[in-house]
């Protein structure tokens, strides 16, 4: 598939690192990894606990708010909820804790910690729905302290991490990604799976293929299979298509817009946002 790749030149590089500090009470600490570990205050409720199914774009996700919870392996519960078919069934797991700054941790379904772009709006929609944020709010997240906005009854967009150029035809947006670009007819006919796998492998990275109108599929690293939107596979197609921002990308669940400056910078991710249902599962 690397015959594929269509020929264009990446137009920046990101300039620099951010660094977040608040976590509980939003007192700023240096540890990246302390910071990324949910809130553990508190003693834990029980062996059952509440849930939010949410889907932006139709990547899907359960949230579970962690303020007042200890003792859980977040990884282990991913791992335990997010198969289809045999549990709840999502994408990933976010957990999220209340605090000055809130924090938001990615789990994807094989337990993985990873960073997500839809994730990261469903998280932000949920926190201002359940009054923790009024419309414009900050949260400290595993590609650090990112801003988000909501711009609608069931829209809304964050602020993404600057992107890193890796080579021609690969990108990190907060996680790496390696974009294929192919015709649409080949675009509907082929299988992310089985194409995506070896990419994945070859570049430890997310595989995006992507036809020139934007349409974009996603064979999603840590999920290992294919993804109806990728956030950060969609700023990945978007910046690399060499088009003028703002972009909008067609995943397989829904349309995505990208702005972005054109050295990388200033990525600005904006999408549909839904509840699907809430409940409660054991632990």
């Amino acid at each position: 598939m690397a015959a594929g790749v269509g020929p264009f030149t990446p137009r920046g590089t990101r300039t620099g690192k951010r660094r977040f500090g608040c976590s509980r009470g939003g007192r700023a600490k240096k540890s990246v990894h302390r910071q990324n570990r949910p809130c553990d205050a508190g003693a834990p409720d029980g062996k059952s606990v509440k849930f939010t199914k949410l889907s932006g774009a139709g990547n899907d996700f359960i949230l579970i708010d962690a303020t007042r919870r200890k003792g859980v392996s977040w990884p282990a519960l991913a791992r335990k909820l997010c198969p289809r078919g045999s549990a709840i069934g999502a994408d990933g797991l976010l957990v999220v804790c209340q605090a000055k700054t809130p924090q938001v941790v990615y789990y994807n379904a094989d337990g993985s910690k990873a960073f997500c772009g839809n994730g990261m709006r469903c998280a932000a929609w949920w926190m201002h729905h359940a009054g923790w944020a009024g419309k414009t709010l900050s949260m400290n997240t595993h590609a650090g302290t990112l801003s988000a906005k909501i711009i609608g009854p069931e829209r809304a967009s964050v602020n993404m991490p600057d992107i890193k150029v890796l080579a021609k035809n690969r990108v990190d947006t907060g996680v790496p990604h390696v974009v294929v670009h192919v015709s649409p007819r080949k675009l509907k006919q082929l299988d992310p799976v089985a194409l995506g796998r070896p990419l994945r492998r070859r570049f430890n990275a997310n595989v995006n293929f992507v036809s020139n109108e934007i349409r974009v599929r996603t064979y999603e690293r840590g999920v290992e299979d294919e993804t109806l939107a990728c956030g950060t596979g969609v700023v990945a197609a978007a910046w690399l298509s060499g088009r003028k921002s703002p972009v909008t990308v067609r995943a397989k669940g829904g349309t995505l817009r990208v702005k972005f400056d054109p050295d990388g910078t200033n990525v600005f991710l904006e999408g549909p946002v839904r509840k699907t249902y809430e409940g409660e599962t054991q632990l």
